[in-house]
């Protein structure tokens, strides 16, 4: 069997695949039959060369070969936990995925021996992925994976829960809240638009009173490797860099990477580190040469952190001063260009994430002008210096720029559904009364519920409600109907969230906020939780729907699912969650009964006529938002792309 199984990766349907299991062994007769009549074995035809004595020997030394390299360089991280290598997700004691061989070997044992009408399948003996941490409801004290429109489509097409509409929209409808997340965590948006709102400046800088603040994240990809090089000459390329470019008078500021307790980008790194090629941990000294490229090399966390510990150590016999944070280094860049200022000197932080210069604008307002000299990639490009006064033509947004970062997404908090920056920057510079709002995000130990009142009243002024509206829940629920009314598609994404998961963001924005000023709050009462030793945000603190809704938008058909089946009107297959139907031959269920306790057998015929409801799931970032004006999708079309 090829990875992804008869499928390949694809939807194929369940029919087809019973048709091919059901198929499969007279299938297998009729090669025989003709291998026989031919006088042909498998292992002497010209197109099968695997099973030959010659290559089965080779690739036995290939694997052996394969198996003693990877004992030296394992690249997988060490962990105790189940860990995906592509998203970074972690998986709970449900999750079985790395057991499929075993499940499925147990698995055929119970049906040797058996006709196929007489196989019985069990939920338990289901294989559940990753995927399913994400996508997945409790109904029933039971976890059951679902495809987050799913539950939102079937509440649409159910008429007779109109009445309760309103108190239903009151919950996300989704297994998370869309409009502030997708299927791999919190919602991004290109951070580096924000640069098309500031203006550089052209100045000669005066080299015997300038200190350069370099970014050590920065530093580390900004100098080339070559995998021919041992790590004393690629320290050496670092220190001449540094000395070549900017002298004596330099600082460098370095990320931390031992405490996970209170970071909360330690996520957003790892997901980072998913997006590149997974790298493993390499034990290295000086002599080495290096083993990998640059960019896996840095890619793994143990590596990166002994690799800025070997440079520290580098700087301090050549007197390059070096500074490490707790975490993120960001505050204690910005800390340290204060503090050179406030000795008549000046600083110039060196780097290329607009998160330094939105700090460095936000704190530094009514101090001495500061400058940040920003560099993109690698090799000769065009550098561009901004300045604490970069962002004047916006006099409104500029004091409230942390906000204006935060909460419209940057890298621990969530972008809201097609509410980029320059809608957010839009309605701070139009709207006069957003600016007495936004002041409580900057203000110390700010009255929860005075915070939280004044970001669901900002958070309605960027969806358009009305002056007069003070409810985001109630909100939602008028837009909803105002568009189904319209005949207008409505898409889960587009709608505010709930009071409850705006709640979370808003406590997240002004964790941020506060951590940017420079105040240590605790993080897991301002959004976070602590899942698996890291921090995690909360995504909202209700379950996916209510109880009553879960129970009743299933069938509880006890005889087959016939014409009268709540499902099959609305168009919809059975799911999982279905209360009994699953207990009898249904004609519309899907392959697994609902109780795990409960054995079903399946009639081929039945099992043939099954046909899956696939939903046709387009990418978020392409859907229309059809709450903002014509000239508002314009600009965020823009900022898309």
């Amino acid at each position: 069997m090829t990875e992804g199984g008869v499928s390949r990766g694809r939807s194929t349907q369940e029919s087809v695949l019973c048709k091919w299991v059901y198929a499969m062994y007279a299938t297998n007769t009729i090669c025989e039959e003709i291998e026989r009549f031919c006088n042909i074995s498998f292992d002497s035809v010209d197109q099968h060369v695997d099973p030959r004595d010659s290559r089965i020997k080779r690739d036995d030394t290939d694997v052996n070969e394969l198996v003693g390299w990877f004992t030296l360089h394992n690249p997988f991280p060490n962990t105790n936990q189940l860990v995906s290598l592509a998203s970074g997700i972690v998986g709970n004691d449900q999750i079985n995925c790395h057991r499929a061989h075993e499940i499925g070997l147990q698995s055929m044992v119970k049906i040797t021996g058996l006709n196929f009408n007489e196989i019985k399948l069990k939920r338990v003996d289901k294989v559940l992925p990753l995927s399913a941490i994400n996508k997945s409801v409790k109904i029933n004290d039971c976890k059951v994976s679902i495809d987050p429109m799913l539950l939102f489509q079937r509440i649409t097409v159910s008429k007779k829960f109109e009445s309760n509409l309103q108190e239903y929209l009151q919950y996300e409808l989704s297994p998370y809240p869309t409009s502030l997340f997708d299927s791999n965590g919190m919602r991004k948006t290109t951070k580096a638009t924000l640069y098309d709102n500031m203006m550089p400046v052209v100045i000669d800088l005066d080299e015997n009173n300038v200190t350069y603040i370099i970014d050590g994240g920065f530093l580390l990809h900004r100098v080339v490797w070559s995998k021919d090089d041992t790590f004393s000459i690629i320290l050496n390329k670092y220190i001449k860099y540094l000395q070549t470019h900017y002298g004596s008078a330099i600082v460098v500021v370095f990320d931390g990477y031992s405490d996970y307790s209170k970071n909360i980008k330690a996520l957003e790194q790892q997901r980072r580190t998913a997006a590149l090629s997974k790298s493993y941990e390499v034990c290295f000294d000086e002599t080495m040469v290096v083993p990998i490229s640059q960019e896996k090399f840095l890619s793994n966390r143990s590596n990166k952190k002994k690799f800025i510990d070997m440079l520290v150590e580098k700087f301090k016999t050549v007197n390059i001063t070096t500074k490490q944070a707790r975490d993120d280094a960001d505050v204690l860049i910005i800390d340290t260009a204060i503090a050179l200022s406030e000795h008549q000197k000046t600083a110039v932080i060196i780097g290329e994430d607009i998160d330094l210069l939105v700090i460095l604008i936000g704190r530094t307002q009514s101090h001495h002008q500061e400058f940040f000299l920003k560099k993109v990639g690698k090799g000769n490009v065009k550098t561009q210096i901004y300045s604490t006064k970069s962002f004047d033509q916006y006099p409104r947004t500029k004091k409230h720029i942390l906000f204006l970062h935060a909460f419209s997404g940057c890298d621990t908090t969530s972008a809201l559904f097609k509410k980029g920056k320059k809608t957010v920057t839009r309605a701070l510079e139009k709207i006069p009364d957003l600016d007495k709002l936004v002041e409580v995000f900057q203000q110390e130990n700010c009255p929860k519920q005075t915070l939280l009142e004044n970001g669901v009243r900002i958070l309605l002024a960027l969806y358009n409600a009305p002056k007069s509206e003070d409810n985001i829940d109630h909100f939602r629920y008028t837009q909803f109907i105002k568009f189904t009314k319209l005949n207008k598609p409505v898409q889960l994404s587009t709608l505010p969230p709930t009071s409850v998961a705006a709640h979370q963001h808003i406590k997240r924005v002004y964790y941020q906020i506060q951590t940017w000023l420079g105040k240590d709050l605790e993080p897991q009462e301002w959004g976070w939780m602590l899942e698996n030793e890291i921090l995690e945000p909360i995504r909202t603190l209700l379950p996916p729907a209510p109880a009553e809704l879960l129970n009743v938008i299933f069938c509880n058909c006890k005889n087959g699912c016939g014409s009268r089946c709540g499902c099959r009107k609305s168009g919809l297959q059975c799911s999982l969650a279905c209360g009994q139907c699953n207990g009898q031959a249904c004609l519309n269920a899907s392959l697994y009964p609902s109780n795990p306790d409960e054995e079903n057998t399946y009639d081929p015929d039945i099992l043939e006529g099954l046909e899956m409801n696939m939903t046709d799931n387009e990418d978020d970032d392409n859907e229309s938002n059809i709450f903002e004006r014509q000239e508002e999708e314009d600009d965020e079309q823009e900022e898309d792309n």
